[in-house]
């Protein structure tokens, strides 16, 4: 896994820690297959969903699935629970996932709801206003 995808891992699993309860245990896996095979024992606790969705939606993208990795981000977008500053963290990643698909008018619908919730956001790979500057059409 390259640093970079590692970094956003480490970013997704620490989001979801202020909504975990003490002692839950977060995995990481060394492969989409591995991690699929988890499913149903971390769908079972809604604690870790949005950690799983996360981390898989990372898995697939360096599979080079895009549709399925923004499907996953959807689904943590939604997961029950998740800490609130999850939510820009996520909309951006759809964004991210929209834009590298080649769907701007997409990627700039989630950047703005990113902007509607923290007008700051930063990433390595941008601010969320360097994101819609970019995808903006001029005129």
């Amino acid at each position: 896994m390259r640093a970079l995808e590692r970094g956003l891992l480490g970013m997704f699993l620490v989001a979801g820690l202020g909504d975990l309860p003490l002692g839950t245990k977060l995995m990481r896996y060394a492969s989409l297959e591995e991690a699929l095979r988890n499913e149903a024992d971390v769908s079972s606790d809604p604690a870790l969903e949005y950690c799983w969705h996360m981390e898989v939606s990372v898995l697939r993208r360096q599979a080079g699935d895009l549709d399925a990795a923004i499907d996953d981000l959807i689904r943590a977008l939604h997961a029950a629970r998740r800490a609130k500053v999850s939510e820009s963290r996520c909309l951006y990643e759809i964004g991210d996932a929209y834009e590298a698909h080649g769907h701007h008018d997409l990627a700039l619908e989630y950047f703005l709801g990113v902007a509607r919730e923290d007008a700051e956001y930063q990433d390595v790979r941008g601010s969320v206003r360097l994101r819609i500057a970019r995808l903006t059409p001029a005129g």
